[in-house]
């Protein structure tokens, strides 16, 4: 859990935007974020919109 983002409000925002969207939980990485594997997952992110 983000003691300072609270999931849930990453999850309110996400069912509230009409795009395209997906969400990563890293349960245990608390602020941090997803780290090293998150930072693949935004690299394969770039790289299917630019080439």
């Amino acid at each position: 859990m983000d003691p300072i983002c609270p999931p849930s409000t990453c999850f309110t925002a996400c069912h509230h935007h009409a795009g395209n969207k997906s969400v990563e939980v890293y349960p245990f990485n608390s602020h941090e974020g997803g780290g090293h594997p998150h930072q693949r997952l935004q690299l394969d992110f770039v790289r299917e919109r630019i080439g």
